[in-house]
């Protein structure tokens, strides 16, 4: 019944909330890709190799529907049939297990419901490591081969996964050697034919745009140094709730289970960490709750491991999913922008194996009674996964103030708040009016949601251009991709704001004024053929 609820509030959440910036990229990249624009030669970012699994669902759907219509609600479909994936594989790798596969289903990372770079290269990471888990437990070689495969297309999304990837067929190979060499070599073969199709892939594109996009990745706030780190580390000690007041309970707890006669069960312990979080962030609307809480989660099953060490089914799953998930979660904090909250969504597989070391302990210690301690445990768990993803809503307003439903255009379906619902048709019906007759389009900045309103061919060197306001980046190498007259877009959309809830805009320059003296915007305002056809509150239009 509790994991019912959870599917079906967890599927609820996909029809709420509206981003025009990130979670709009994770579509417009791979449309844009459907309309004719090359990979990594029309699109600057590293991280749109995670797009190109997307590319012929996106064609498939425009394809059978004629427009862009509803195309946000189906990428978020996508990304529930993904999670209802990984929810079945957990089920079958953790014996059956329906609480560790609900926790997979119900986790929407920093509130986006959609497939992007981070939550393809998650997917890829968690199913391969429950993959391997099969193999090794079942002597499954088509599971070994599937699960090496798996591991290493994931780390085509999320490049510095092929760290932990690695590390899963290692591990999965000296496990299984004794018993079946036959899983080891299929686990290898598996990596090696997804190793040849992504080297294969990317070359296609050019090694050369490949190395610019390495780049630009780098200048955009992309990887860094052994301060990054450092930064997880200490995110980590800083950010838990009560952490004196938990230690001392748990302490108590550990101390009277150990007494003789003690009805108190040292497993009792674990109950206190979702409470604690409970009671600190119940209402609070962070961006960050949900992945704070999966990097403790994380730490949690170091405490269950120790407790049921000498069992060799924890060791396993330790071994193969706790490990390297926990690395994963480390070299997304260190190579994301976001740092220490992306810690969080790589480490969401080390979660769901501390999930079931937890069940592994009362397995082990407990008495059949125990099941009781379960259900609570697991009932408190999942609400508050459910919980912090619905007290946040990504660059909308709260849940209850998204009472309009857009009726038509890439966000149908959707609710969000009457003045966004209404910012989006007016925006709909400039695109249809001035891109009439003509071929191609620009919007700027960081506005990537407007490529999904139309079918012209996006003219950018990047789909989510980010402006002077946001960080030093280097405009004049815009400029001049725009000096090349192959390059002039027939429409330009200049944003100076994007609408995110009724009393906030997200406003970077002013529609009266090159307020930073942006030098991209004041090439436009002095290119010869563009004239101004309209000014909104929000952005302007440029036409040819």
């Amino acid at each position: 019944m509790i994991a019912c609820l959870t599917v079906a509030f967890t599927y609820r959440r996909i029809f709420f909330g509206i981003d025009f910036t990130d979670d709009a990229s994770y579509l417009s990249i791979p449309y844009s890709f459907v309309l004719g624009n090359k990979p990594f030669v029309d699109e600057a970012l590293l991280q749109q190799s995670g797009t190109l699994f997307l590319v012929p669902f996106i064609w498939l759907y425009v394809k059978i529907v004629g427009s862009t219509a509803g195309l946000m609600l189906f990428g978020r479909h996508l990304f529930l049939a993904t999670s209802l994936l990984a929810s079945v594989i957990a089920w079958r790798a953790f014996r059956k297990n329906i609480w560790v596969a609900a926790a997979v289903f119900a986790y929407i990372p920093i509130s986006i419901a959609g497939l992007s770079y981070n939550t393809i290269g998650n997917f890829g990471m968690l199913i391969g490591g429950m993959l391997a888990l099969i193999a090794d437990q079942e002597k499954n070689s088509k599971a070994a081969f599937a699960s090496g495969l798996v591991l290493v297309l994931g780390s085509l999304a999320y490049p510095v996964f092929i760290v932990p990837a690695v590390l899963v067929v290692v591990l999965l190979s000296f496990f299984s050697w004794s018993e079946s060499r036959k899983i080891a070599f299929m686990s290898w073969i598996g990596f090696g034919v997804g190793a040849v199709f992504n080297a294969l892939l990317l070359l296609s594109f050019g090694w050369q745009n490949l190395l610019k996009a390495y780049q630009y990745s780098k200048e955009d706030g992309g990887g860094g140094g052994i301060e990054k780190f450092w930064g997880v580390l200490v995110n980590l000690v800083l950010n838990f709730p009560y952490p004196w007041i938990v230690v001392f309970v748990c302490a108590g707890i550990y101390g009277l289970s150990r007494a003789s006669k003690s009805k108190i069960r040292e497993y009792w312990l674990f109950l206190v960490y979702p409470v604690a979080f409970l009671i600190r962030f119940s209402g609070a609307r962070d961006v960050s709750l949900s992945e704070i809480y999966v990097s403790y989660l994380t730490l949690l099953g170091l405490v269950a491991f120790f407790m049921v060490r000498g069992d060799s089914r924890a060791r396993k799953v330790f071994m193969l999913v706790w490990i390297p998930g926990s690395i994963a979660g480390l070299m997304m904090g260190w190579s994301s922008s976001n740092g220490f909250l992306n810690h969080g969504v790589g480490a969401f597989t080390a979660a769901i194996a501390s999930l079931y070391l937890i069940l592994r302990v009362v397995e082990v210690k407990a008495p059949p009674s125990a099941i009781y301690f379960t259900t609570v445990f697991f009932t408190l768990h999942l609400f508050a996964q459910v919980s912090f993803g619905n007290q946040f809503v990504y660059r909308d307003a709260p849940l209850g103030e998204l009472t309009q439903r857009v009726p038509d255009g890439p966000f149908a379906g959707i609710w969000t708040t009457p003045s966004k619902a209404s910012f989006i048709q007016d925006l709909e019906g400039d695109v249809r009016t001035f891109g009439s007759g003509k071929k191609s389009i620009l919007f700027y900045d960081l506005f990537s949601a407007g490529y999904l309103f139309s079918a012209l061919k996006p003219t950018t060197p990047e789909i989510a251009l980010k402006p002077v306001a946001m960080g030093p980046y280097n405009r004049m190498a815009f400029v001049d991709y725009y000096k090349k007259p192959e390059n002039d877009p027939d429409l330009v959309f200049e944003f100076f704001s994007i609408p995110i809830t009724p009393s906030f805009d997200l406003t970077f320059n002013s529609p009266t004024e090159n307020r930073f003296g942006d030098p991209f915007r004041a090439f436009f305002d002095s290119k010869l053929g563009y004239r101004q056809v309209v000014v909104r509150k929000n952005y302007r239009v440029l036409a040819k």
